[in-house]
């Protein structure tokens, strides 16, 4: 760099406890007088600071320069944003003026994806979930039972609704067919994801308004939340989704997995408890909508 002064044998002087080296550096951007400004954590080189109050350039000599990241006006004040937080499959922004006091104070947040990607990431179809966990497919050449008392087995257990147990109690009563619960459930799971991807989900009449909210309960000693979507016409489940915590991702989840487009979303009324994840989530979507 033509404005450092490179200086092959360094004068010391004495300054307090210890001995410094004379500072000859200049500053990159004005040229001005710098101060030592401690070492680099990682490489271990020192790092200089530019005097002027006017810059105030932090830089250590014969690096680059990291390049400038994008810059995002605030819509609310056309302030600038900076990076608040990293989140699963999105970077949140805060508007600058948010230490600011009186009417120029500024506190909105705008959730935008990862680079690379044009839009959020979202499952909108609940049983994505379920497919992660079990296997969706019937190996019969490595099963025990016959096609016909698996059938017979979701007859009683997937179409009428019988409990695991006694679904397993007529099999072995009435049919002779050793079944356990644990396996009738396993064959229930499986078959949801068939009746589903035949049947899909049941549609209802557009409605004006959803009502969304969420409840916690305990799973085996581990805080879960359900998150559940209805229409109040009438009082259909839109979407459900779990989640072991309360974040804008499961937020953007359930919103996704109602019977209304996201294109217009934004013309149906929207009941939400207040939870702070719901207007993070409602940003995410009509961002993905444009």
């Amino acid at each position: 760099m033509d404005n450092l002064l490179v200086v092959e044998k360094e004068q010391t002087v004495s300054k307090g406890k210890g001995n410094k080296p004379l500072n000859f550096v200049k500053c990159p951007r004005c040229a001005e007088e710098t101060a030592y400004n401690g070492f680099h954590p990682a490489t271990g080189l020192q790092k200089y600071k530019c005097k002027d109050p006017n810059c105030r350039c932090q830089f250590i000599p014969g690096l680059p320069h990291r390049p400038k990241e994008p810059r995002y006006p605030c819509p609310l004040c056309g302030a600038k944003m900076y990076i608040f937080k990293n989140i699963p499959g999105a970077i949140r922004l805060r508007c600058a003026n948010y230490r600011k006091k009186g009417k120029e104070r500024c506190t909105h947040k705008i959730n935008i994806p990862l680079p690379g990607e044009e839009e959020f990431k979202v499952s909108k179809d609940p049983i994505e979930d379920l497919k992660k966990t079990v296997v969706s497919k019937f190996y019969w050449n490595k099963m025990d039972y016959s096609k016909e008392t698996v059938s017979l087995a979701l007859f009683f257990a997937a179409v009428i609704g019988l409990p695991a147990n006694l679904t397993s109690f007529i099999l072995s009563y009435l049919f002779r067919v050793n079944a356990s619960h644990d396996s009738v459930t396993r064959w229930a799971k499986k078959s949801a994801i068939s009746f589903h991807k035949n049947l899909g989900p049941l549609e209802v009449p557009k409605t004006e308004s959803l009502h969304f909210d969420e409840t916690g309960f305990k799973e085996d000693g581990r805080k879960t939340w359900l998150w559940l979507g209805m229409e109040n016409t009438f009082n259909s489940i839109q979407g459900y989704h779990f989640s072991h915590r309360r974040a804008t991702e499961y937020a953007r989840n359930v919103l996704s997995r109602n019977q209304i487009p996201l294109n217009e979303l934004n013309k149906v009324e929207i009941v939400t408890d207040g939870l702070w994840s719901y207007g993070s989530a409602l940003g995410d979507l009509f961002y993905s909508s444009l």
